[in-house]
């Protein structure tokens, strides 16, 4: 399991940039991908994509809670609690 989690910013001229960071570096507000194979760095709403995260589909706008195995799938969400 990769305890890694990738935030989502953007450049000068508003092209995506995406990079890891530590889980604990994450703040409200952040945006995050999340991807097959990775754990939920922290409580997210979901904004575009879908993932399964044990036995359960999630589509925006639903939730996910920190700790959650993403079994399959890529996502991206912004982090509502750190």
């Amino acid at each position: 399991m990769n305890v890694t989690a990738f935030m989502i910013a953007f450049d000068d001229q508003y092209q995506e940039l995406i990079f890891p960071v530590a889980p604990q570096e994450l703040r409200a507000g952040d945006l995050v991908l999340l991807k097959a194979g990775e754990v939920v760095p922290a409580d997210c709403k979901l904004l575009t994509g879908e993932i399964l995260v044990g036995e359960t589909v999630r589509t925006p706008p639903q939730v996910v809670e920190k700790g959650g195995l993403i079994q399959s799938g890529t996502a991206k969400a912004y982090v509502y609690a750190a």
